[in-house]
């Protein structure tokens, strides 16, 4: 195939093998040089202005060595903790629970015990964790950088009525109040991380590392395989596979490609949702960005000239072009995970964005906290989907953001939506369940490229469960988390309708 190249890294004296390609981008065989060395320098005038100083976001560059040094603690840890309870619950939001996620779900089994990630404020997602656990068996994992996240200390506080103080550990940047909280109660455990690394780059990092070594995953393994992959990430010119594939991205995106749909195997699904966060947060913003699309159904009819692909599975066989392609197993994981990183990075930096900052996160938050202020989304709309998307075409990103709990019942009533989008209009689809999603693509509905239909879907819950200590419940917590976001969007200049998930599924199923 034109352009494709073919690179494998090899670490630690055992074999780590990464194979990977691109197809379809003269950028990434001869990509601008000089970049690679001021990345490493971590020069700020590599990226665009920002809220937040590239130079002090840059920590996760030294993860692959700098995290070695913890294995013997974190591996002693995790054999003391998981000696008097049968089951983790990992209590955060985006970058501090998508990774765990991914890494339950690639090596799910290999520990004594299961580890789960709660990321959802509907009650009833809360009341079928609860109901499945002995909290008294349990470690909850409470995993929040700036330690004020307020779905997690929401959670956190459920939680501790349930059980004692040894039963939780915190994971958090030095100086916060979840540190803090964690001294003062007598957690089992208070992890703290560097501080210059942003939440989407932390996998390799404590928020990464600590369910990891709860699941007994092989941390040498892991950070041996990153270890490899940055050294290929230093190297200039096409056989740095971050700065090609990065490359190769960007100028997809500034030729109007801008819808980069992946195509993973079914084990792999999870390492696209944390891939989706990491790209969209960190491009979607100041009109311009790469949209990720994850787990949309194949159009077996072919797409309009806005996409482009990236093919995660074990053999790195791209079908589609033009398209980046990586082998993934359990061996290389690690550096998988830092090429993507730094191919995010080096895509912002083309760009002429800031990759990590977040300004529409925020504005979301402020806005979910007004709402929750006043009783906003106490009375919510039933506008018409099909008459919300008529019209719709590719070009355009659609997206379905659900405020319900996550369940085999509900992810099928969003794939039948996202079928019904895609073949009737080959528009490309971004789904997601709040309040998780607007720490992950969020960012990129409200700052990426336009035009954007964004759906706000509504479940009222049947029963509510009261947030301790905070004077308000979680059925009101989430309500106002779509409204919040709603509003935002709108603010946003984003065209936005409001429905409930009864109306929503009713048209789905249709």
């Amino acid at each position: 195939m034109p352009g494709w190249g073919l690179r494998r890294l090899f670490g630690g004296g055992a074999v780590s093998l990464l194979e990977w390609g691109v197809d379809g981008s003269p950028a990434a065989m001869a990509p601008p040089t000089g970049l690679v060395e001021r990345v490493w320098a971590r020069d700020p005038s590599a990226w665009g202005p920002g809220e937040d100083d590239p130079a002090s976001r840059l920590g996760w560059l030294d993860l692959p060595a700098t995290m070695q040094e913890q294995i013997d603690d974190l591996t002693a840890f995790a054999t003391e903790a998981t000696a008097d309870i049968d089951h983790a619950v990992l209590l955060g939001m985006g970058g501090s629970s998508l990774a765990p996620e991914m890494l339950a779900q690639i090596y799910g089994g290999r520990g004594r015990i299961s580890l789960e990630v709660l990321d959802s404020t509907h009650p009833a997602q809360i009341a079928e964790v609860t109901s499945r656990i002995d909290p008294t068996r349990t470690l909850f994992l409470v995993s929040s950088k700036s330690g004020g996240t307020i779905e997690t200390m929401s959670l956190y506080r459920y939680f501790r009525r349930l059980a004692p103080p040894d039963r939780f550990a915190a994971i958090t940047d030095p100086g916060t109040s979840l540190q803090a909280l964690g001294e003062a109660e007598r957690f089992r455990r208070v992890f703290i991380n560097p501080p210059d690394i942003g939440g989407r780059y932390s996998a390799l990092s404590l928020f990464g590392l600590v369910p990891a070594a709860l699941l007994g995953i092989d941390l040498g393994a892991l950070c041996a395989s990153a270890s490899a992959a940055a050294d290929e990430c230093r190297k200039d010119g096409g056989s740095n596979p971050g700065l090609a594939i990065g490359a190769a991205l960007a100028e997809w995106a500034d030729a109007g490609r801008n819808k980069l749909t992946f195509r993973t195997s079914a084990d792999l699904v999870s390492l696209g949702d944390w891939a989706e966060q990491l790209i969209a947060e960190s491009t979607g913003k100041e009109g311009k960005g790469i949209a990720p699309i994850v787990g949309e159904p194949v159009l077996e009819a072919g797409y309009g000239p806005d996409r482009a692909f990236a093919h995660l599975s074990r053999d790195a066989s791209p079908v589609e072009t033009p398209s980046v392609a990586l082998s993934v197993d359990a061996s290389n994981l690690g550096g998988v995970l830092f090429v993507w990183e730094f191919a995010t990075a080096i895509a912002g930096s083309l760009l002429g964005i800031n990759a990590f900052d977040q300004p529409d996160v925020e504005s979301a938050k402020r806005a979910a906290k007004d709402a929750l202020a006043s009783g906003a989304g106490a009375e919510w709309p039933t506008d018409d989907p099909a008459s919300f998307f008529q019209g719709v075409a590719p070009g355009e990103l659609a997206c379905l953001l659900a405020f319900a709990p996550r369940s085999r019942r509900t992810e099928a009533v969003m794939l039948a939506a996202r079928t019904k989008l895609v073949a009737s209009s080959r528009v490309a689809t971004s789904t997601g369940f709040g309040p998780r999603y607007l720490h992950s693509i969020g960012q990129l509905h409200k700052g990426g490229p336009e035009p954007v239909r964004a759906l706000v879907i509504l479940d009222t819950p049947t029963e509510d469960l009261p947030i301790p200590d905070s004077g308000y419940s979680f059925g009101r917590l989430i309500a106002a988390q779509a409204a919040g976001d709603a509003s935002a969007l709108d603010t946003a200049g984003r065209s936005v309708a409001r429905t409930t998930w009864a109306a929503f599924e009713s048209w789905a199923r249709t």
